[in-house]
């Protein structure tokens, strides 16, 4: 009995501090934006965790006090232009070429530049760019992983506007796709990631940093 009754002194007066912490920050600047929580649990927004969090959210569920503060939305890149025609993945770590490979060396990327599976691992392992030669074909799930802006507009690439290559077939480093002469390419555009088998395909290269 006694502890329940402590319980409920305790919270009692968590409320009314939690009142009057709450009425002060209103009556400093009631034209203030409403505040952003920066991680799951900051419900005050006021950039920590802590006991006033939790008196917060007792208000709001008790009370009627202030909805807990939005989590924010304003997160990093997933993926950062290096400005060297890289591009680093922050999820994976991964290091990309923002072009597919230039197979023939003529300045551009054109048809001329799709490869055959006896061609691709070659040229990975003779490329040297950026101040790197440690270039490879990329795994299957590892070109997957790049799928985060599908489109159901032929032509269109579903990889990052980081990426300056345009939809198309590339290159991955699998031979189960049922032709293990020919190997596996990805076919990345209209909407779709279908497995397929081709006689030739680009090289988006990769590396581990």
């Amino acid at each position: 009995m006694k502890r329940t009754f402590l319980l409920a002194l305790v919270f009692a007066f968590g409320l009314c501090a939690g009142r009057l912490w709450q009425g002060s920050r209103a009556g400093a600047d009631s034209t203030d934006p409403p505040p952003l929580a920066t991680e799951n649990g900051d419900t005050n927004g006021d950039g920590d965790r802590d006991i006033s969090d939790a008196v917060y959210l007792l208000l709001w569920l008790f009370t009627g006090g202030t909805e807990p503060a939005a989590l924010s939305r304003d997160c990093p890149p997933r993926f950062v232009d290096n400005g060297d025609g890289t591009v680093t993945d922050s999820q994976t770590g991964l290091m990309w070429l923002q072009k597919v490979v230039d197979a023939n060396g003529d300045g551009s990327v054109s048809a001329e530049d799709c490869v055959t599976k006896e061609q691709v691992y070659d040229l990975a392992q003779n490329l040297s760019f950026a101040g790197y030669d440690d270039w490879r074909v990329p795994l299957t799930a590892e070109l997957a992983s790049l799928v985060e802006n599908p489109t159901h507009e032929w032509n269109e690439s579903a990889l990052d506007p980081l990426f300056d290559t345009a939809g198309g077939n590339f290159w991955i480093a699998s031979t189960n796709a049922g032709d293990p002469c020919h190997g596996a390419s990805f076919f990345m555009d209209a909407g779709g990631f279908v497995w397929l088998t081709q006689w030739c395909a680009y090289l988006l290269a990769v590396r581990t940093p």
